[in-house]
This record gives structure tokens, C-alpha cells and sequence, in this order.
């Protein structure tokens, strides 16, 4: 017997005919469905508003980020970069407190950031290594327990 897969937009819909059809209370429909009485009642509420396109899933993505950079701190920090090739994000970020007047100016790692998305760091590579590994010999056990590195 074949499973009876349903989308989550054919269960909205299910439940939508269901709760206009008035043989069901919405705390029934809600039980039988898996849902809280709050997401019936905002299913209603959506699909009375805007018909089937308000059943569609929305994004729950934050519209805005609060503590995002400015446009024009950041368009400062390119420019100074663009001028100063060799700065870092310290050097800038202080740049941007003393000559620009920037009351609060954001965090040398955001600086950092802004200036790899403007592709303006170029990413280092890994150095080798500086010590050089010199590996010893191992004695014969003896006993259980008893294996010493004699390296250096």
C-alpha cells in the first residue's frame, strides 16, 4: 500500500476546506493536524487575507541587521586602504576615530572583514614549519609500560 505523502502546502489547504466547511472547531482540526490552535488561527487569518499565495511559507529571515556597518563607513575604510596599500584594520579603524570623527567606529575584525569582501586582502599562505622535527628511537620494552622516546 502506497504511503500518502502531502506537502506542507496540500496540509494547509487540507486544513483551510476542512475549517470553512464547519463541520470541525479549529482546537479539533488543530489536534488532528499536529498544530498549535496559534498557527490554525494565523494559517485563517493569512489565507482569508491573501487567499492561497498567503499559505506560502515566509522567510524568517531578520529584514534588517541591526549592528550592520554603515555604507559610508565602510566606503571610508576602502578609501583609506586605497590610499594607505600597506595599513591594516588597526591602523584604519584608528584612522577612522582620529581623522574622519567616527564616534564609534566598528571592531578591527570588522574592518578586516570589510576589506576581504572588497577583495583588498590578499589571504597569506601557511609558512613552513620554523623547527625542524628530529625523531628519536625507541627502546625495547621490557615490561608492560615501559616504552621511553629517547629524542632529545
Amino acid at each position: 500500500m502506497p504511503w500518502n505523502n502531502e506537502s506542507p502546502m496540500e496540509q494547509k489547504q487540507r486544513f483551510i476546506h476542512l475549517a470553512k466547511s464547519g463541520h470541525f472547531t479549529i482546537s479539533e482540526l488543530c489536534e488532528d493536524f499536529g498544530i498549535t490552535r496559534k498557527t490554525g488561527h494565523k494559517w485563517l487569518a493569512r489565507y482569508a487575507e491573501s487567499g492561497l499565495a498567503g499559505l506560502v511559507e515566509h522567510s524568517r529571515a531578520p529584514r534588517e541587521v541591526s549592528g550592520r556597518t554603515s555604507e559610508a563607513v565602510e566606503e571610508m575604510i576602502v578609501r583609506e586602504k586605497r590610499l594607505h596599500s600597506t595599513w591594516g584594520p588597526k591602523k584604519i579603524r584608528r584612522l577612522l576615530e582620529t581623522k574622519h570623527g567616527v564616534e564609534r567606529p566598528p571592531a578591527v575584525s570588522t574592518v578586516g572583514e570589510v576589506l576581504k569582501r572588497h577583495g583588498m586582502v590578499r589571504e597569506r599562505g601557511r609558512r613552513a614549519g620554523v623547527f625542524k622535527v628530529e625523531r628519536g628511537t625507541l627502546t625495547k620494552a621490557e615490561r608492560s609500560n615501559q616504552v621511553f622516546w629517547s629524542g632529545l
